[in-house]
């Protein structure tokens, strides 16, 4: 269980990282902030006056996301013996 938690922090942290790193990339390094996507456009069921639920979705992934993703598999696969026991 301690390997799936330790596992769980590293995507997350990886992929904060990955997007703040994307974002802030300019000059030589703008390519870390490129990217691709896909988008569900929201959509809105009214069943009444009184509920109306909308459904939408947006996933972007920017290079440097990736290669943090790629890094912190790496930094799993080299540590998780010794972390986790």
């Amino acid at each position: 269980m301690k390997k799936s938690w330790y596992m769980f922090i590293l995507i997350v942290c990886a992929l904060v990282l990955g997007g703040i790193i994307a974002d802030h990339a300019y000059g030589s390094m703008a390519w870390l902030g490129e990217g691709g996507g896909f988008k569900i456009d929201p959509v809105t069921f009214s069943v009444t006056n009184v509920i109306s639920i909308t459904f939408g979705f947006n996933f972007y992934v920017s290079i440097a996301q990736v290669l943090m993703l790629v890094t912190a598999f790496v930094v799993y696969y080299k540590t998780s013996a010794k972390i986790c026991g």
